[in-house]
């Protein structure tokens, strides 16, 4: 059987992209995880990336020199993971997939010339969080670094959506595969409307670059039979504690815990409309294509975005719901109430529909194709 080496510098039982590559991989390959986190199946063995230590703020800045200067290895690699690599390296591996930018040049050294290294680019990561000067001043450069000097060394490159890939092709000339992130498809059908109480969603982290706030500020522009639900991840809690507040004088929003992300889809069908309203601060918000987008289809919701383009695809392509014309939480509020009960229920079908499709079974064989070097299927939105 052969053997994959997965490298992801988070958790892949919760992590869910190197979740479903490594379940796609086990199918035909013997499967070992370099990571910081647990083993998603029995049969995985994980092996754990060391830490940095905890560093001082001149420790920090010596670092952000040094990458400025282009000595990667001692800011990017804790110690004992170069020896780590070193002793992978002796196992010969056939496929090395890596998740994250900062581990490729560990993850082309320890594929060497034998393995084939497919690279999972899910953010454009020249412009991640560039709408923080802390981000831009300390990372970005290095950034573009890696990207310049590891892309083209990679066997095969996957994005999540078409505007990053075609920003890594015209900036560096690297061919990236569209692989979205598709949930697991689950056997549901669309749930019948209320008229009387319209049930929104919308789930993820409590990130201040998404301004969360402006969906919580477009329940006020819709009538009393709508409700949002918000079930977030407390990433930032400075940020969670100040959308508490804004929700504390509006009884029709709700800040929820969140569920475990197995779970979400059959916790989202109950509802009727899943919503993304994400200003376009930075690159990547603007050409986001995320889990939750699919996590709505595969659980039957109508869905309403703002013109985000990545997602506008697909929303037009399957008859999903709306899209509004502009950011403003006003306009995609009239854009929602315009939609009968009846309207929303033809969407949740239609999205019943598109489920068959846009599910993980795609993830399963684009995967399966890469790691054996063969043509990769086309998901058209």
């Amino acid at each position: 059987m052969p053997e994959a080496l997965v490298l992801c510098g988070a958790d892949p039982v919760t992590d869910p992209r190197p979740n479903r590559m490594i379940r796609a991989l086990a199918a035909d390959h013997r499967v070992t995880v370099l990571c910081r986190g647990r083993s998603p199946l029995p049969e995985v063995e994980v092996l754990q990336i060391p830490r940095h230590p905890c560093r001082n703020f001149p420790q920090k800045l010596l670092g952000v020199v040094r990458m400025r200067l282009g000595r990667l290895r001692p800011t990017l690699w804790p110690p004992g993971l170069p020896s780590l690599a070193s002793r992978l390296r002796r196992r010969r591996f056939d496929l090395v997939v890596v998740h994250d930018l900062l581990l490729l040049p560990i993850a082309l050294s320890i594929a060497g010339r034998h393995a084939r290294v497919l690279f999972d680019a899910r953010e454009y990561y020249p412009r991640q969080y560039e709408d923080k000067l802390w981000w831009r001043l300390m990372f970005q450069p290095l950034n573009r670094t890696l990207c310049r000097r590891y892309l083209g060394r990679a066997s095969a490159i996957v994005t999540v959506s078409t505007g990053l890939a075609e920003e890594f092709k015209r900036e560096f000339g690297a061919e990236c595969h569209l692989m979205p992130s598709l949930p697991v498809a689950q056997d549901l059908a669309p749930r019948p409307v209320d008229p009387a109480h319209i049930r929104l969603v919308h789930h993820g982290l409590a990130s201040s670059s998404r301004k969360l706030e402006v969906m919580i500020e477009l329940m006020d522009h819709l009538p009393e039979r709508y409700t949002l639900d918000m079930l977030l991840m407390p990433s930032d809690p400075a940020y969670l504690a100040r959308l508490q507040t804004l929700c504390a004088t509006r009884p029709r929003v709700r800040i929820l815990p969140p569920v475990p992300f197995a779970e979400l889809v059959p916790f989202s069908h109950a509802y009727d409309i899943g919503l993304f309203l994400v200003p376009p601060v930075s690159f990547n918000l603007r050409h986001a294509l995320p889990n939750k987008f699919f996590e709505f289809v595969q659980a039957r919701l109508m869905v309403a975005i703002g013109p985000s383009p990545d997602m506008a695809r697909f929303v037009q392509t399957h008859d999903l719901g709306v899209v509004a014309d502009d950011f403003a939480p006003a306009t995609l509020a009239a854009k929602i109430a315009a939609v009968s009960p009846e309207a929303i229920f033809r969407f949740k079908q239609n999205a019943h529909a598109a489920a068959r499709v846009l599910n993980s079974t795609f993830t399963d064989r684009m995967v399966r194709a890469l790691a054996h070097g063969e043509p990769p299927p086309v998901l058209a939105p």
